[in-house]
Protein backbone atom coordinates (compact mmCIF):
# COMPACT_ATOMS: atom_id res chain seq x y z
CA UNK A 1 0.00 0.00 0.00
CA UNK A 2 1.34 3.45 -0.91
CA UNK A 3 2.21 5.79 1.99
CA UNK A 4 -0.85 7.98 1.33
CA UNK A 5 -3.12 4.91 1.14
CA UNK A 6 -4.45 5.68 -2.34
CA UNK A 7 -2.55 3.09 -4.42
CA UNK A 8 -1.45 -0.51 -4.17
CA UNK A 9 1.39 -2.14 -6.09
CA UNK A 10 1.31 -5.87 -6.71
CA UNK A 11 2.82 -8.64 -8.82
CA UNK A 12 0.73 -10.52 -11.35
CA UNK A 13 2.38 -13.83 -12.24
CA UNK A 14 1.28 -14.88 -15.72
CA UNK A 15 3.19 -18.17 -15.45
CA UNK A 16 6.41 -19.46 -13.88
CA UNK A 17 8.60 -17.41 -16.26
CA UNK A 18 6.57 -14.22 -16.75
CA UNK A 19 5.40 -11.68 -14.20
CA UNK A 20 4.26 -8.07 -14.19
CA UNK A 21 4.10 -5.25 -11.65
CA UNK A 22 0.83 -3.33 -11.57
CA UNK A 23 -0.32 -0.22 -9.73
CA UNK A 24 -4.00 0.13 -8.81
CA UNK A 25 -5.75 3.41 -7.92
CA UNK A 26 -7.99 2.57 -4.95
CA UNK A 27 -10.24 5.57 -5.62
CA UNK A 28 -10.93 5.09 -9.33
CA UNK A 29 -10.21 1.37 -9.57
CA UNK A 30 -7.98 1.88 -12.62
CA UNK A 31 -4.83 -0.23 -13.02
CA UNK A 32 -1.54 0.36 -14.82
CA UNK A 33 1.25 -2.07 -15.69
CA UNK A 34 4.58 -0.45 -14.85
CA UNK A 35 7.07 -3.32 -15.35
CA UNK A 36 7.33 -6.87 -16.67
CA UNK A 37 10.12 -9.44 -16.53
CA UNK A 38 10.88 -13.11 -15.92
CA UNK A 39 10.14 -13.13 -12.16
CA UNK A 40 9.34 -10.16 -9.86
CA UNK A 41 8.68 -10.15 -6.13
CA UNK A 42 8.95 -8.16 -2.90
CA UNK A 43 7.29 -4.96 -4.13
CA UNK A 44 7.64 -2.03 -1.68
CA UNK A 45 6.76 1.65 -2.03
CA UNK A 46 9.40 4.28 -1.34
CA UNK A 47 8.62 6.29 1.83
CA UNK A 48 7.63 9.36 -0.21
CA UNK A 49 5.44 7.29 -2.56
CA UNK A 50 7.29 8.38 -5.71
CA UNK A 51 8.65 4.96 -6.65
CA UNK A 52 8.36 1.23 -6.24
CA UNK A 53 11.23 -1.00 -5.10
CA UNK A 54 11.21 -4.62 -6.24
CA UNK A 55 13.38 -7.68 -6.83
CA UNK A 56 13.56 -9.36 -10.21
CA UNK A 57 15.25 -12.11 -12.19
CA UNK A 58 16.18 -11.62 -15.84
CA UNK A 59 17.36 -15.23 -16.13
CA UNK A 60 18.03 -18.13 -13.78
CA UNK A 61 21.23 -16.42 -12.57
CA UNK A 62 20.93 -12.67 -13.29
CA UNK A 63 18.74 -10.05 -11.63
CA UNK A 64 18.78 -7.57 -8.81
CA UNK A 65 17.00 -4.86 -6.82
CA UNK A 66 15.35 -2.16 -8.91
CA UNK A 67 13.53 1.13 -8.34
CA UNK A 68 10.93 2.37 -10.82
CA UNK A 69 8.70 5.48 -10.84
CA UNK A 70 5.24 4.69 -9.53
CA UNK A 71 3.55 5.24 -12.89
CA UNK A 72 6.24 3.47 -14.91
CA UNK A 73 9.37 4.55 -16.74
CA UNK A 74 12.99 3.45 -16.65
CA UNK A 75 13.80 1.00 -13.87
CA UNK A 76 17.05 1.82 -12.06
CA UNK A 77 19.19 -1.07 -10.81
CA UNK A 78 20.36 -0.58 -7.21
CA UNK A 79 22.00 -3.98 -6.59
CA UNK A 80 22.87 -6.91 -8.81
CA UNK A 81 22.05 -9.80 -6.44
CA UNK A 82 18.55 -11.19 -7.11
CA UNK A 83 17.53 -13.26 -4.06
CA UNK A 84 17.06 -10.57 -1.46
CA UNK A 85 14.78 -9.36 1.31
CA UNK A 86 14.60 -5.55 1.34
CA UNK A 87 13.46 -2.71 3.59
CA UNK A 88 13.43 1.07 3.25
CA UNK A 89 14.98 3.48 5.72
CA UNK A 90 12.16 5.77 6.88
CA UNK A 91 13.75 8.83 5.21
CA UNK A 92 14.16 6.97 1.90
CA UNK A 93 17.93 7.49 1.72
CA UNK A 94 18.96 3.84 2.16
CA UNK A 95 17.65 0.30 1.95
CA UNK A 96 18.54 -2.70 4.07
CA UNK A 97 18.82 -6.06 2.36
CA UNK A 98 19.99 -9.61 2.94
CA UNK A 99 20.46 -12.66 0.75
CA UNK A 100 18.95 -16.08 1.40
CA UNK A 101 21.92 -17.42 3.36
CA UNK A 102 23.38 -14.14 4.63
CA UNK A 103 24.57 -13.79 8.21
CA UNK A 104 24.86 -10.01 7.87
CA UNK A 105 22.62 -7.11 6.88
CA UNK A 106 23.75 -4.70 4.14
CA UNK A 107 22.79 -1.04 4.02
CA UNK A 108 22.80 0.52 0.55
CA UNK A 109 22.86 4.29 -0.05
CA UNK A 110 20.34 5.08 -2.82
CA UNK A 111 22.27 8.04 -4.25
CA UNK A 112 25.90 6.91 -4.03
CA UNK A 113 25.45 3.15 -4.25
CA UNK A 114 27.80 2.68 -1.29
CA UNK A 115 27.14 -0.44 0.78
CA UNK A 116 27.86 -0.85 4.50
CA UNK A 117 27.89 -4.36 6.00
CA UNK A 118 26.32 -4.73 9.44
CA UNK A 119 27.41 -7.61 11.66
CA UNK A 120 24.90 -8.33 14.43
CA UNK A 121 26.58 -8.83 17.80
CA UNK A 122 26.41 -12.46 18.93
CA UNK A 123 24.36 -13.62 15.89
CA UNK A 124 26.00 -16.31 13.79
CA UNK A 125 23.15 -17.74 11.77
CA UNK A 126 21.14 -16.84 8.70
CA UNK A 127 19.25 -13.53 8.88
CA UNK A 128 15.86 -12.96 7.23
CA UNK A 129 13.28 -10.19 6.77
CA UNK A 130 15.11 -7.03 7.88
CA UNK A 131 12.68 -4.18 8.60
CA UNK A 132 13.77 -0.63 9.45
CA UNK A 133 12.04 0.99 12.42
CA UNK A 134 10.03 4.20 11.87
CA UNK A 135 12.54 6.04 14.09
CA UNK A 136 15.38 4.94 11.83
CA UNK A 137 17.43 3.80 14.83
CA UNK A 138 16.51 0.09 15.05
CA UNK A 139 16.38 -2.91 12.72
CA UNK A 140 13.99 -5.85 13.12
CA UNK A 141 14.98 -9.25 11.72
CA UNK A 142 14.44 -12.99 12.06
CA UNK A 143 16.87 -15.87 12.50
CA UNK A 144 16.21 -19.60 12.09
CA UNK A 145 18.23 -22.54 13.34
CA UNK A 146 17.48 -26.20 13.97
CA UNK A 147 15.89 -25.51 17.37
CA UNK A 148 14.24 -22.09 17.20
CA UNK A 149 12.81 -19.36 15.04
CA UNK A 150 13.62 -16.00 16.65
CA UNK A 151 12.67 -12.36 16.22
CA UNK A 152 15.35 -9.79 17.11
CA UNK A 153 15.66 -6.02 17.36
CA UNK A 154 19.10 -4.39 17.22
CA UNK A 155 20.58 -0.94 16.77
CA UNK A 156 21.06 -0.06 13.13
CA UNK A 157 24.82 -0.61 13.54
CA UNK A 158 24.22 -4.19 14.78
CA UNK A 159 24.83 -3.51 18.47
CA UNK A 160 22.63 -4.29 21.48
CA UNK A 161 20.48 -7.05 19.93
CA UNK A 162 17.31 -7.87 21.89
CA UNK A 163 15.56 -11.23 21.59
CA UNK A 164 11.94 -10.21 21.04
CA UNK A 165 10.29 -13.62 20.62
CA UNK A 166 11.23 -17.20 19.88
CA UNK A 167 9.25 -20.26 18.84
CA UNK A 168 10.42 -23.85 19.06
CA UNK A 169 10.69 -25.42 15.62
CA UNK A 170 7.85 -27.91 15.40
CA UNK A 171 5.39 -25.93 17.52
CA UNK A 172 5.17 -22.97 15.17
CA UNK A 173 5.34 -24.30 11.64
CA UNK A 174 6.37 -21.01 10.10
CA UNK A 175 7.12 -17.64 11.66
CA UNK A 176 7.53 -15.24 8.79
CA UNK A 177 7.58 -11.63 7.55
CA UNK A 178 7.99 -9.54 10.74
CA UNK A 179 7.19 -5.83 10.30
CA UNK A 180 7.16 -2.71 12.41
CA UNK A 181 3.90 -0.91 13.12
CA UNK A 182 3.77 2.58 11.54
CA UNK A 183 4.52 4.25 14.88
CA UNK A 184 7.14 1.76 16.09
CA UNK A 185 5.06 0.71 19.08
CA UNK A 186 4.47 -2.88 17.92
CA UNK A 187 5.87 -5.66 15.75
CA UNK A 188 3.67 -7.82 13.54
CA UNK A 189 4.50 -11.22 12.05
CA UNK A 190 2.80 -14.17 10.39
CA UNK A 191 2.49 -17.45 12.27
CA UNK A 192 1.69 -20.40 10.01
CA UNK A 193 0.10 -23.70 10.98
CA UNK A 194 -1.20 -26.73 9.13
CA UNK A 195 -5.00 -26.65 9.32
CA UNK A 196 -5.77 -28.95 6.45
CA UNK A 197 -3.40 -26.69 4.54
CA UNK A 198 -0.99 -23.96 5.56
CA UNK A 199 -2.92 -21.08 7.16
CA UNK A 200 -1.38 -17.92 8.61
CA UNK A 201 -2.44 -15.85 11.62
CA UNK A 202 -1.33 -12.23 11.94
CA UNK A 203 0.35 -11.80 15.33
CA UNK A 204 1.28 -8.62 17.21
CA UNK A 205 3.84 -7.89 19.94
CA UNK A 206 3.68 -4.52 21.73
CA UNK A 207 7.16 -2.98 22.08
CA UNK A 208 8.84 0.16 23.34
CA UNK A 209 9.38 2.40 20.31
CA UNK A 210 12.73 3.68 21.60
CA UNK A 211 14.37 0.48 22.88
CA UNK A 212 12.46 -2.31 21.12
CA UNK A 213 11.79 -4.10 24.42
CA UNK A 214 8.62 -6.23 24.37
CA UNK A 215 5.91 -5.31 26.86
CA UNK A 216 3.77 -8.41 26.52
CA UNK A 217 3.27 -11.74 24.82
CA UNK A 218 2.23 -12.08 21.17
CA UNK A 219 -1.49 -11.77 20.52
CA UNK A 220 -3.46 -12.80 17.44
CA UNK A 221 -4.80 -9.80 15.52
CA UNK A 222 -6.41 -11.64 12.62
CA UNK A 223 -6.76 -15.42 12.35
CA UNK A 224 -6.92 -17.60 9.28
CA UNK A 225 -5.32 -15.44 6.60
CA UNK A 226 -5.35 -17.63 3.51
CA UNK A 227 -2.27 -15.83 2.31
CA UNK A 228 0.34 -16.96 -0.18
CA UNK A 229 3.16 -16.34 2.31
CA UNK A 230 4.34 -19.92 1.82
CA UNK A 231 5.11 -19.22 -1.83
CA UNK A 232 8.32 -17.37 -1.22
CA UNK A 233 9.94 -14.09 -0.30
CA UNK A 234 7.22 -11.68 -1.39
CA UNK A 235 5.77 -8.78 0.55
CA UNK A 236 2.54 -10.60 1.43
CA UNK A 237 0.95 -8.04 3.75
CA UNK A 238 1.17 -4.30 4.24
CA UNK A 239 0.03 -1.87 6.92
CA UNK A 240 -1.01 1.66 5.99
CA UNK A 241 1.12 4.50 7.35
CA UNK A 242 -1.70 5.74 9.58
CA UNK A 243 -2.09 2.25 11.07
CA UNK A 244 -5.76 1.98 10.07
CA UNK A 245 -5.65 -0.60 7.28
CA UNK A 246 -4.16 -4.01 6.65
CA UNK A 247 -3.63 -5.11 3.04
CA UNK A 248 -2.97 -8.79 2.32
CA UNK A 249 -3.52 -11.35 -0.39
CA UNK A 250 -6.13 -14.07 0.08
CA UNK A 251 -6.01 -17.46 -1.63
CA UNK A 252 -9.14 -19.55 -2.03
CA UNK A 253 -7.83 -23.06 -2.61
CA UNK A 254 -9.56 -26.38 -3.01
CA UNK A 255 -8.42 -29.61 -4.58
CA UNK A 256 -9.68 -32.84 -6.06
CA UNK A 257 -8.11 -36.20 -6.80
CA UNK A 258 -7.62 -37.50 -10.33
CA UNK A 259 -6.63 -40.93 -11.58
CA UNK A 260 -4.30 -41.23 -14.55
CA UNK A 261 -4.15 -44.66 -16.21
CA UNK A 262 -1.20 -45.47 -18.48
CA UNK A 263 -2.14 -47.73 -21.38
CA UNK A 264 -0.30 -49.33 -24.27
CA UNK A 265 3.22 -50.62 -24.70
CA UNK A 266 6.66 -49.11 -24.96
CA UNK A 267 6.80 -46.68 -27.85
CA UNK A 268 3.03 -46.34 -27.94
CA UNK A 269 1.95 -45.20 -24.49
CA UNK A 270 -1.25 -43.27 -23.99
CA UNK A 271 -2.89 -41.93 -20.86
CA UNK A 272 -6.47 -41.76 -19.70
CA UNK A 273 -7.48 -39.50 -16.82
CA UNK A 274 -10.63 -39.25 -14.75
CA UNK A 275 -11.69 -37.20 -11.74
CA UNK A 276 -12.35 -39.28 -8.61
CA UNK A 277 -13.58 -36.64 -6.17
CA UNK A 278 -15.63 -33.46 -6.42
CA UNK A 279 -16.43 -30.50 -4.19
CA UNK A 280 -14.59 -27.50 -2.77
CA UNK A 281 -12.88 -29.07 0.26
CA UNK A 282 -9.16 -29.70 0.47
CA UNK A 283 -7.92 -33.21 -0.34
CA UNK A 284 -4.40 -34.32 0.42
CA UNK A 285 -2.19 -36.32 -1.90
CA UNK A 286 -3.70 -39.78 -2.25
CA UNK A 287 -1.75 -43.03 -1.83
CA UNK A 288 -2.65 -46.27 -3.61
CA UNK A 289 -3.07 -49.48 -1.60
CA UNK A 290 -0.53 -52.30 -2.16
CA UNK A 291 -3.10 -54.35 -4.10
CA UNK A 292 -3.89 -51.34 -6.30
CA UNK A 293 -7.61 -51.40 -5.56
CA UNK A 294 -8.10 -48.44 -3.20
CA UNK A 295 -6.69 -45.04 -2.33
CA UNK A 296 -6.30 -43.32 1.04
CA UNK A 297 -6.37 -39.55 1.45
CA UNK A 298 -7.24 -36.81 3.93
CA UNK A 299 -10.13 -34.41 3.35
CA UNK A 300 -11.43 -31.36 5.20
CA UNK A 301 -10.61 -27.72 5.86
CA UNK A 302 -8.45 -25.63 8.19
CA UNK A 303 -10.53 -26.70 11.19
CA UNK A 304 -10.59 -30.48 10.75
CA UNK A 305 -9.10 -33.04 8.37
CA UNK A 306 -10.00 -36.73 8.47
CA UNK A 307 -8.81 -39.91 6.78
CA UNK A 308 -10.81 -41.51 3.96
CA UNK A 309 -10.46 -44.44 1.58
CA UNK A 310 -12.07 -44.94 -1.81
CA UNK A 311 -12.13 -47.76 -4.41
CA UNK A 312 -10.42 -47.08 -7.72
CA UNK A 313 -12.82 -49.17 -9.78
CA UNK A 314 -16.55 -49.88 -9.81
CA UNK A 315 -19.68 -47.79 -9.80
CA UNK A 316 -19.85 -47.18 -6.03
CA UNK A 317 -16.76 -45.00 -5.86
CA UNK A 318 -17.67 -42.97 -2.82
CA UNK A 319 -15.25 -41.86 -0.06
CA UNK A 320 -15.47 -43.93 3.13
CA UNK A 321 -14.54 -42.01 6.30
CA UNK A 322 -12.20 -43.83 8.71
CA UNK A 323 -11.58 -41.15 11.36
CA UNK A 324 -14.02 -38.70 12.90
CA UNK A 325 -11.67 -36.29 14.65
CA UNK A 326 -12.27 -32.62 15.32
CA UNK A 327 -8.60 -32.02 14.62
CA UNK A 328 -6.12 -32.21 11.80
CA UNK A 329 -5.10 -35.56 10.33
CA UNK A 330 -3.11 -35.97 7.14
CA UNK A 331 -0.55 -37.95 5.13
CA UNK A 332 -2.19 -41.41 5.18
CA UNK A 333 0.05 -44.31 4.07
CA UNK A 334 -0.71 -48.02 3.73
CA UNK A 335 0.87 -50.91 5.61
CA UNK A 336 2.67 -53.45 3.39
CA UNK A 337 -0.25 -55.92 3.58
CA UNK A 338 -2.85 -53.17 3.10
CA UNK A 339 -4.67 -53.94 6.34
CA UNK A 340 -3.79 -50.70 8.16
CA UNK A 341 -3.23 -47.03 7.43
CA UNK A 342 -0.79 -44.81 9.30
CA UNK A 343 -1.21 -41.05 9.40
CA UNK A 344 -0.24 -37.94 11.35
CA UNK A 345 -2.73 -36.28 13.71
CA UNK A 346 -2.79 -33.73 16.51
CA UNK A 347 -5.94 -35.26 17.99
CA UNK A 348 -4.54 -35.51 21.53
CA UNK A 349 -2.83 -32.11 21.42
CA UNK A 350 0.56 -33.31 20.17
CA UNK A 351 1.41 -34.28 16.62
CA UNK A 352 1.87 -38.07 16.58
CA UNK A 353 1.83 -41.02 14.24
CA UNK A 354 -1.52 -42.85 14.39
CA UNK A 355 -2.92 -45.96 12.75
CA UNK A 356 -6.38 -47.22 11.88
CA UNK A 357 -7.71 -50.34 10.20
CA UNK A 358 -8.14 -49.94 6.46
CA UNK A 359 -11.70 -51.18 6.85
CA UNK A 360 -12.44 -48.98 9.85
CA UNK A 361 -12.07 -49.35 13.61
CA UNK A 362 -10.76 -47.30 16.51
CA UNK A 363 -7.72 -45.18 15.61
CA UNK A 364 -4.73 -45.60 17.93
CA UNK A 365 -1.68 -43.35 18.42
CA UNK A 366 1.90 -44.53 18.72
CA UNK A 367 2.32 -42.97 22.15
CA UNK A 368 6.09 -42.53 21.98
CA UNK A 369 6.00 -40.85 18.59
CA UNK A 370 6.45 -37.08 18.44
CA UNK A 371 6.41 -35.61 14.97
CA UNK A 372 7.49 -32.20 13.80
CA UNK A 373 4.91 -29.97 12.17
CA UNK A 374 7.38 -29.86 9.28
CA UNK A 375 6.82 -33.62 8.90
CA UNK A 376 5.28 -33.19 5.50
CA UNK A 377 6.11 -36.73 4.50
CA UNK A 378 5.22 -40.16 5.87
CA UNK A 379 6.27 -43.49 4.35
CA UNK A 380 5.45 -47.12 5.09
CA UNK A 381 4.73 -49.73 2.41
CA UNK A 382 6.63 -51.61 1.11
CA UNK A 383 9.08 -51.22 4.00
CA UNK A 384 8.72 -52.84 7.42
CA UNK A 385 8.89 -49.56 9.40
CA UNK A 386 7.08 -46.24 9.30
CA UNK A 387 9.33 -43.31 8.38
CA UNK A 388 8.63 -39.84 9.75
CA UNK A 389 10.48 -36.75 10.89
CA UNK A 390 10.70 -36.81 14.66
CA UNK A 391 10.42 -33.74 16.86
CA UNK A 392 13.35 -35.00 18.93
CA UNK A 393 15.88 -34.97 16.13
CA UNK A 394 17.33 -32.21 13.97
CA UNK A 395 16.07 -31.09 10.62
CA UNK A 396 18.54 -33.41 8.92
CA UNK A 397 17.33 -36.83 10.01
CA UNK A 398 14.36 -39.18 10.01
CA UNK A 399 12.99 -41.72 12.49
CA UNK A 400 12.13 -45.36 11.77
CA UNK A 401 9.12 -46.52 13.81
CA UNK A 402 8.55 -50.27 14.27
CA UNK A 403 4.73 -50.65 13.98
CA UNK A 404 4.74 -53.88 16.02
CA UNK A 405 6.83 -52.88 19.05
CA UNK A 406 6.57 -49.10 18.80
CA UNK A 407 10.36 -48.81 19.14
CA UNK A 408 12.10 -46.01 17.26
CA UNK A 409 15.57 -45.49 15.87
CA UNK A 410 17.26 -42.84 13.76
CA UNK A 411 17.74 -43.42 10.05
CA UNK A 412 21.33 -42.13 10.29
CA UNK A 413 23.34 -42.14 13.52
CA UNK A 414 25.85 -39.49 12.40
CA UNK A 415 23.96 -37.12 10.12
CA UNK A 416 26.17 -34.60 8.31
CA UNK A 417 24.83 -31.07 7.69
CA UNK A 418 22.09 -30.53 5.17
CA UNK A 419 18.40 -31.23 4.78
CA UNK A 420 16.81 -34.56 3.84
CA UNK A 421 13.31 -34.99 2.50
CA UNK A 422 10.87 -37.33 0.70
CA UNK A 423 12.21 -40.73 1.80
CA UNK A 424 10.81 -43.82 0.04
CA UNK A 425 11.36 -47.53 0.60
CA UNK A 426 12.91 -49.78 -2.02
CA UNK A 427 10.62 -52.62 -3.22
CA UNK A 428 12.54 -55.12 -1.06
CA UNK A 429 12.25 -52.96 2.08
CA UNK A 430 16.00 -52.95 2.70
CA UNK A 431 16.97 -49.49 1.44
CA UNK A 432 15.65 -45.97 1.49
CA UNK A 433 16.05 -43.40 -1.27
CA UNK A 434 15.75 -39.69 -0.48
CA UNK A 435 16.75 -36.22 -1.55
CA UNK A 436 19.54 -34.58 0.42
CA UNK A 437 20.69 -30.97 0.27
CA UNK A 438 24.29 -30.83 1.47
CA UNK A 439 26.16 -27.50 1.77
CA UNK A 440 29.21 -27.32 -0.46
CA UNK A 441 31.22 -24.12 -0.79
CA UNK A 442 28.28 -21.94 0.31
CA UNK A 443 25.91 -23.73 -2.08
CA UNK A 444 23.12 -26.19 -1.37
CA UNK A 445 23.41 -29.11 -3.78
CA UNK A 446 20.37 -31.38 -3.99
CA UNK A 447 21.26 -34.95 -4.78
CA UNK A 448 19.64 -38.36 -4.51
CA UNK A 449 21.01 -40.81 -1.93
CA UNK A 450 20.35 -44.46 -1.15
CA UNK A 451 20.72 -45.60 2.47
CA UNK A 452 20.83 -49.20 3.72
CA UNK A 453 18.70 -49.78 6.82
CA UNK A 454 20.63 -52.99 7.53
CA UNK A 455 24.13 -51.55 7.99
CA UNK A 456 23.62 -47.78 7.62
CA UNK A 457 25.84 -47.49 4.56
CA UNK A 458 24.92 -44.80 2.08
CA UNK A 459 25.86 -43.74 -1.42
CA UNK A 460 25.07 -40.77 -3.62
Amino acid sequence: MSPDGTYIAYVNSKNITESEIWVKDLNSGSTLEIYSNMICWNVKWSPDGSGVLFNTLHSTTAGGIYLIPRFGGTARQLADSPWLYTSWAPNGSRIAFVGVNDRTIRLLDIESGAIDTVFIEGIDTHVHYPDWSPSGQLILFQTDDEAYQKLWIARIDGTDPILLHKAVCGTSLFMMHPKWSPYGDAVYYLNGEMRGRLVFDLMKITVDAETGEASGDPVCVLAGLHSSAERGLGNVYSISHDGRYLLYNHMNIHSNIWLVTIEGKKGGYSTRKEQLTTGTTWKSLATISPDGNRIAFAMGDENAMNIYTMPLEGEAREPEQLTFFKSLSDLPVWSPDGSEIAFLSNQDGALRVWRVGAGGGIPEPFETSSARLESNYLAWAPGPDIIYRSKSVGLDNYTLLDPHSGRERLLIDDPPPGYMFSPVWSPDGKRIALFWNIPEKERQLMRTWVISVEDGSRRM
